[in-house]
């Protein structure tokens, strides 16, 4: 029988919340605070994940621009990517 050892450093890194909170801030993360989903992979995937989302709703192509976070080619496909809330419960953006 194996037994597998869990990696300590990596479990208490995601136990904690220092490796989150100092990155939020834009801190420096020392080499033992291993975040488990550090914000280069998490943003690009919450990008993709929004995109999927929206596209479902159209047909054809949807042209994206990165850079600006909009659809170049349809601005119906916009609309859905800020959220609309009712009265009283808007965000400040």
């Amino acid at each position: 029988m194996i037994l597998l050892q869990p990696d300590w450093d990596l479990w208490l890194g995601c136990a904690a919340m220092r490796p989150f909170s100092s990155q939020a801030k834009g801190g420096i993360v020392p080499w033992n605070w291993r975040a488990c989903s550090n914000f280069s992979i998490a943003g690009p995937y919450n990008e993709w994940l929004t995109l999927g989302a929206v596209a479902y709703h159209f047909d054809g192509k949807l042209e994206w621009d990165s850079a600006k976070w909009r659809f170049t080619n349809n601005n119906q496909a916009n609309d859905y990517l800020k959220p609309v809330c009712r009265k009283g419960w808007e965000l400040k953006l």
